[in-house]
């Protein structure tokens, strides 16, 4: 249902559009796409008006709160499609440890490396990773900020709350290697934006390289927007925040089989210590 739910109220923003659109947008399974929809309805995320074009025809568009989800969902995606593109260009150049130095210069002249920049591939490799690990960081921080102030704003009664808690967790949960990482290094923190535009520039100008160049902007710009959004909401109650983010912690803290994974994924894929890096 969390799925059906995100491709609703991403498929909603800026627009309105009748159910059976909607349905044929999303799933097959008329019945379930209808139930998601008349469950959104009732929790104040959608409403419902009449076609202007055709009276008896209804069509639904996202409430204020709704809005809102649909803007901080829509950026997390684009940003995972931006980091999905980095990963692959990771992938291109990073090389097999078990051939010889002979293929490895080979490969990569093939792709039109020089004979310094092949000499400093695992600077290249490791620089990559960093600032791939240090973005998530910082845009793990702005989901949390962001829909922290989210839920300052509309201050949303228990069901909302829950099911809002609900779709938020399962996106965090899709990344969980490096965020519980990340929270079990730093523990519970109340979260800020003031530095952020000064870390963001930072990683940038420290761990990026032309190899990376494109792909880089692409995250950056994606992380300034979803800070530019964060940033037009005041900020009127740090304990409210500090509540919302450490039971979004808590939940994500609390899985065993979470922390395997995430141990599974640094010893597959790390050796170096990314928490290492300043922390801005």
């Amino acid at each position: 249902m969390v799925n059906t739910t995100q491709k609703i109220l991403c498929l909603l923003l800026g627009t309105e559009m009748s159910v059976n659109n909607l349905i044929a947008q999303t799933s097959s399974d008329k019945s379930h796409v209808v139930d998601v929809i008349s469950n959104l309805g009732k929790l104040g995320l959608l409403e419902e008006s009449k076609d202007k074009r055709h009276k008896q025809k209804k069509i639904k568009k996202l409430t204020s709160v709704g809005k809102e989800i649909s803007i901080l969902l829509t950026l997390i995606s684009e940003y995972s499609d931006a980091e999905r593109s980095l990963t692959r260009k990771i992938e291109s150049f990073t090389l097999k440890e078990d051939i010889s130095d002979g293929s490895k210069r080979l490969q990569l002249r093939d792709i039109g490396w020089s004979d310094d920049e092949i000499t400093f591939n695992p600077k290249y490799v490791h620089n990559s990773h960093t600032i791939k690990f240090h973005f998530k960081r910082i845009m793990y921080e702005l989901i949390l900020y962001r829909y922290s102030l989210v839920m300052l704003r509309y201050k949303p009664k228990k069901k909302l709350k829950q099911f809002l808690h609900e779709i938020i967790l399962s996106i965090l949960t899709q990344q969980i290697s490096e965020i519980i990482a990340y929270i079990e290094d730093i523990g519970p923190h109340f979260i800020t934006t003031i530095k952020t535009r000064e870390r963001i520039e930072n990683a940038v100008r420290r761990w990026s390289n032309k190899f990376i160049q494109k792909e880089v902007k692409q995250l950056e710009s994606q992380l300034l927007m979803l800070l530019e959004v964060s940033d037009s909401i005041k900020l009127e109650s740090a304990e409210y925040l500090k509540d919302i983010i450490g039971t979004l912690e808590g939940k994500l803290r609390s899985s065993k089989e979470n922390e395997l994974r995430a141990l599974s994924y640094f010893v597959d894929n790390f050796d170096y210590d990314p928490m290492s890096s300043e922390r801005g």
